[in-house]
């Protein structure tokens, strides 16, 4: 899953998602994901899937695309853990975007990017 956000302000959306094939959203068979951007703390919260459907997936791996940040991150972290610059992210500077890649992580579960400056 991408996300694209825009630095300069906080944001949310909600994605929402269902089995596609049916119409058993209509009864509730369907997950929302609160996705958050705080500007101040540069900091992404990836709240965990609420509801259900048969087929919904488990887990995932989030690119997570930050324009419009002026300069490079000393260090990013998901859940506490610290990424690989390079690796598991990278600044460009011309187009002045953060890319973080995440690897897997539970759907069952909220999970936090953190950029220290």
């Amino acid at each position: 899953m991408t996300v694209d956000i825009g630095a300069g302000a906080d944001g949310s959306f909600s994605l929402y998602e269902d089995a596609g094939d049916t119409n058993a959203f209509t009864t509730g068979q369907s997950t929302r994901t609160a996705v958050g951007y705080d500007n101040a703390a540069t900091t992404v919260r990836i709240g965990a899937a609420q509801g259900g459907y048969p087929g919904q997936v488990t887990g995932r791996s989030w690119t997570v695309r930050l324009r419009n940040l002026a300069t490079a991150p000393g260090s990013v972290a998901v859940d506490g853990r610290r990424l690989t610059a390079g690796t598991d992210w990278g600044y460009d500077a011309t187009a002045r975007q953060l890319t973080v890649r995440t690897g897997a992580l539970s759907a069952a579960a909220a999970h936090t990017v953190v950029l220290a400056r």
